[in-house]
């Protein structure tokens, strides 16, 4: 019987984790506006290339194509 009230327990308890998080960015969104999704993965890949193009072996390759 414990465990199945304890599973109980966990299944609200990740509903309402849930549940705060939507709410949290309802609100932020509200104050701040609507956040851009389409963004944020150029934003990512631009830091991804500049990182890669810094490692020694992407200057490897530079060098030989030159």
């Amino acid at each position: 019987m414990s465990g199945v009230y304890e599973k109980l327990m966990l299944l609200g308890f990740k509903k309402s984790v849930v549940n705060t998080g939507k709410g949290i960015v309802e609100r932020l969104e509200q104050r701040f506006g609507t956040r851009n999704l389409s963004a944020l993965p150029k934003e990512k890949m631009k830091l991804i290339r500049e990182k890669l193009s810094k490692t020694p072996f992407v200057a490897e390759l530079k060098c030989e194509d030159k």
